[in-house]
């Protein structure tokens, strides 16, 4: 699944933090044949990435995320599974322990709304919130000279700053390897009230996270979403 993350996208920390201290976080990915994209190796690769920097960086001011799509196109749509999409939307808004404060998606093109459309019944108005869209390479209010250098910016360039998931991957191997065979028993599972509670003060429970459905004020919030 790690090599997802190698061979179809670039996926890297921007050398420098925002001015509050944020670690930026970058996946772009490559320009490859639709054929070539596998939607769950991209999820665990995603996650394994994702698991093996919060394991390098400690406790930290919180996370943004940024997602270039530029390479994207329909048929890479087409190729994504329900089951797997559910479970990723189910971990991210309740189980990532991680402070995301912002996800900038960039370069977004037409077929945006079709992806919002799908996702919709499984994210909430927290994330939503949290969700931004950009026409360019940079979003809006980000410092210039944070970006790789084939993106506009002062950095080493998208590739070099890539080859941290090499380095990750030679260190974490015997890690990787181990996480195939854990496996939840969700029998044993206690009600607890949902990730997202933390911040916003609530002490919601919820007993299956699969029956939270878009309410009035998420489907309002959803509509409400611009590109920059």
């Amino acid at each position: 699944s790690m090599e997802f993350v190698t061979k179809l996208a670039c996926s890297f920390k921007l050398p420098t933090k925002t001015p509050e201290g944020y670690t930026v976080v970058m996946y772009i990915p490559r320009e490859r044949e639709n054929c070539e994209y596998v939607f769950s190796d991209a999820i665990k690769g995603f996650c394994i990435y994702n698991d093996s920097i919060i394991s390098e960086d400690g406790l930290v001011e919180g996370y943004v995320v940024i997602l270039d799509i530029k390479n994207m196109k329909l048929g890479h749509l087409v190729r994504i599974t329900l089951p797997a999409l559910r479970a990723f939307m189910t971990y991210i808004q309740e189980a990532h322990p991680v402070r995301l404060k912002a996800i900038h998606v960039t370069n977004t093109n037409a077929f945006i709304k079709q992806f919002m459309r799908l996702i919709a019944p499984m994210i909430r108005s927290e994330l939503i919130g949290l969700l931004r869209f950009h026409r360019g390479s940079i979003p809006e209010g980000m410092a210039l000279e944070m970006f790789p250098k084939d993106l506009g910016g002062e950095a080493p360039t998208t590739e070099e700053l890539s080859l941290e998931v090499v380095k990750l991957k030679e260190k974490y191997h015997e890690w990787m390897i181990e996480t195939e065979y854990f496996v939840a028993d969700e029998s044993k599972r206690a009600r607890k009230g949902t990730w997202w509670s933390l911040f916003s003060g609530s002490n919601e429970i919820v007993p299956n996270s699969d029956d939270r459905q878009i309410g009035g004020k998420d489907q309002n919030a959803l509509r409400e979403l611009e590109v920059d």
